[in-house]
């Protein structure tokens, strides 16, 4: 059974006119007492009532945004890592590119020195071939000088025997 505070505001006693009877204004101004503590215990109650409403409501709400901020860490964390890992992917892209470009540089390095080196020894066996050449040519020229030295003398022997 519930009891309202209307319920004790309209409570009437028997009227006794005997001694042992309780003081009527006594009793109503009692229960009017009565009726106004209960009225304030049962505002008091449905004011908590509405503050625990309210209070689990913001308890929802806020659990939803702690919900809602661990996605947004959780994808953000997953961005980090994808982000990393491309990151990682790209550097060992460039790191690759590096070394064949290095490789190809040097293979062209090797190419031109070798080159060098080729055009060095073409040189090198170009002055030996003049060296000969050129020393048959002067060997030449002095066998020929030295005939036109023994032309000449034999010519002065002729001269001379003919002027004699």
């Amino acid at each position: 059974m519930s009891l309202t505070p209307a319920d004790i505001y309209n409570k009437e006693f028997d009227k006794t006119f005997s001694i042992f009877s309780y003081d009527q204004q006594e009793v109503d101004d009692f229960l009017d007492l009565v009726a106004a503590y209960y009225e304030e215990v049962l505002n008091e109650k449905n004011s908590l009532k509405l503050k625990v409403k309210k209070l689990e409501t913001e308890i929802e709400e806020y659990q939803e945004k702690d919900k809602k901020l661990h996605e947004t860490i959780d994808k953000a964390q997953q961005t980090i890592e994808n982000r990393k890992t491309e990151a990682e992917k790209e550097a060992d892209l460039i790191l690759e590119e590096a070394r064949l470009e290095a490789k190809k540089i040097k293979e062209e390095a090797k190419s031109k020195a070798e080159k060098k080196y080729q055009q060095y020894r073409e040189l090198i066996e170009q002055e030996r071939l003049f060296k000969i050449k050129f020393k048959t040519l002067l060997k030449s020229h002095l066998e020929m000088l030295d005939q036109q030295a023994g032309l000449e003398q034999i010519k002065e022997e002729i001269d001379f025997e003919t002027s004699e």
